[in-house]
């Protein structure tokens, strides 16, 4: 069966809708955090809890493709309005968690964070 999952227009209040325990979960970009995949099953991190649900993170992110949101390692997907800092191999985020950054996508990290930054300057 097909997971259902809803990109929300921003003229009906904007956000993301996924089938979560025989319901729905609506969340705003801005409340997402990250993304990990353990085990065949997908984690999103809010700012107040965590939420399971199936799936596969390259779904995810092209799901959330419209959030600046950046991948770390093959099983994390990061806001990058709630990183604090790259530190290393990893990235901090402002709730103090840290999230490893993979070799392979250490310069894609680096592009899309200063890529993001250089935007909300201009």
């Amino acid at each position: 069966m097909k997971q259902v999952k809803i990109r929300m227009g921003k003229n009906r209040g904007g956000g993301f809708v996924w089938e979560y325990k025989g319901g729905l979960l609506h969340l705003h970009g801005s409340e997402i955090c990250y993304l990990h995949s353990e085990q065949r099953k997908i984690y999103i991190h809010t700012v107040k809890r965590t939420y399971e649900i199936g799936g596969k993170l390259d779904d995810e992110e092209e799901f959330l493709k419209e959030l600046p949101i950046v991948r770390t390692h093959y099983s994390y997907l990061v806001h990058i309005r709630h990183l604090e800092q790259v530190q290393g191999n990893e990235v901090i985020m402002k709730n103090g968690e840290r999230i490893p950054i993979s070799e392979r996508c250490r310069k894609q990290v680096r592009d899309t964070i200063l890529s993001s930054l250089k935007g909300r300057m201009s």
